[in-house]
């Protein structure tokens, strides 16, 4: 079973670590040694999936087709982890690397096609010319490491041009042309094509990662024990209990709170009367899930609207123009929440659709390929091009300028600070 492991920020230690059986299957992701979520097939993986990381960023993972090859990519909030396919140095390095095997190949056969006077090399012109070719290559291959443009598309148009003359020379010496050195050259070609586009994204002023708030460590639940009156200084004055101790909520707000505590406080699922100990991402935002409103389980964007399939299997149809509010936040970093991403599309009170909002969450399935210029392999920019086809696409919608400012770029959606916040948000839904 192939196995890596990756640092999160290039030079720090490897905290991710991936295993998986041929042809990515049985793809399992640790964090610190921890088992952080997998996937039996390759299909799962064919859908960008988002595993929560203890910090609130998120590790996303999906299979890329790179040619004819599979690829597995992993990025955290939508920047590749150095080392992995993603990766834009990855790419500049196997840019590089390739241009380095073509100018030894080329030094290698033309020193012997040379030396051993081997007729049929040199007659499909293999020589000393492809000794210095060899030469010019490596020269190439050393800029392209030092991020030069130019010197990759010398390097490749010299490329190029070799293979068609190697064609030519030898359908002018009647020679069967080398119909696999061409194969091969598409091959070798193709990380050097890559290139270009790992030295725009190297050349782009480096991201700045946000800070995020430690996850709170929860203690042992245990019994406390009384202290003595002496123990307790006179002077010292009683300490408040946290906001959310003393936060209350009236009419709608303390429904919703009553409801929300009573579905993440369900019981634990059991097999022939034994308790099943869940843990990992899935539960984490399968309990997320369940605690809230709204949620779509399946979403298609279809020519006038979106057809939404609820979790009971009930179909909706909401044409894009009965859209009244667009709404994009993030939950907070704690769990059940995980920091995920959702979207509210609520209708207008008086639509045929119902007022309920249609709600697109984590763990939602959607056609990202119908909005324009496709889907992403990250799900932050797969949240982004959403807001954006529907505020584009509902006229009467109302966006607020929270979620313009997301629209826009590049930071994640504004965040609920808790969940009360949340809660009374939601509560103006009805």
């Amino acid at each position: 079973m192939p196995s890596k492991s990756y640092a999160l920020e290039r030079g720090g230690p490897d905290r991710v670590g991936v295993s998986w059986d041929g042809a990515f299957k049985n793809v399992a992701l640790a964090f610190d040694a921890a088992p952080l979520g997998s996937f039996a097939t390759a299909k799962e993986l064919e859908t960008l999936q988002s595993l929560p990381l203890p910090d609130g960023s998120r590790l996303e993972v999906a299979i890329a087709k790179f040619g004819p090859f599979p690829e597995l990519r992993i990025a955290r909030d939508g920047e590749a982890l150095p080392g992995t396919s993603g990766d834009p140095q990855t790419r500049l390095e196997g840019a590089a690397n390739m241009l380095f095997a073509v100018a030894a190949l080329n030094v290698a056969v033309g020193l012997i096609a040379a030396i051993g006077n081997i007729g049929f090399l040199q007659s499909i012109g293999i020589g000393w010319g492809s000794v210095a070719a060899g030469a010019l290559y490596a020269g190439l291959a050393a800029l392209v490491k030092r991020r030069s443009t130019a010197a990759l598309a010398v390097a490749v148009t010299l490329f190029v041009l070799d293979g068609v003359f190697t064609f030519v020379v030898a359908a002018e010496a009647k020679v069967s042309p080398p119909i696999g050195g061409l194969v091969a050259r598409l091959f070798f070609l193709m990380p050097m094509v890559r290139g270009f586009s790992a030295i725009r994204e190297l050349q782009k002023p480096p991201r700045r990662r946000v800070a995020r708030p430690a996850r709170p460590r929860q203690a042992a639940a245990r019994p406390a024990a009384s202290p003595s009156p002496a123990a307790v200084p006179a002077a010292t004055p009683a300490q408040p209990p946290p906001p959310s101790a003393v936060r209350t909520f009236t009419g709608e707000a303390e429904k919703r709170r009553l409801a929300m505590s009573e579905r993440m406080s369900a019981p634990a699922p059991t097999v022939a009367g034994r308790r099943i100990e869940t843990k990992g991402t899935a539960v984490s935002v399968d309990t997320a899930r369940k605690a809230l409103r709204f949620i779509a389980h399946k979403i298609e964007i279809a020519e006038t609207g979106l057809k939404v399939t609820l979790p009971n299997g009930e179909v909706r149809e909401v044409p894009f123009a009965a859209v009244a509010r667009i709404v994009a936040r993030q939950l907070p970093p704690d769990p059940p929440w995980e920091g995920a991403f959702l979207i509210d599309a609520a209708p207008s009170s008086g639509s045929a659709s119902g007022p309920d909002p249609v709600r697109i969450f984590a763990t939602t399935s959607v056609n990202y390929a119908a909005i324009p210029g496709g889907g992403s392999t990250s799900r932050l920019e797969n949240t982004r091009k959403l807001a954006a086809f529907l505020r584009d696409r509902c006229p009467a919608a109302v966006v607020d300028e929270a979620t313009a400012e997301f629209i826009r770029g590049p930071k994640v959606p504004r965040r609920f600070a808790n969940m009360a916040q949340f809660i009374e948000y939601d509560a103006t839904y009805g």
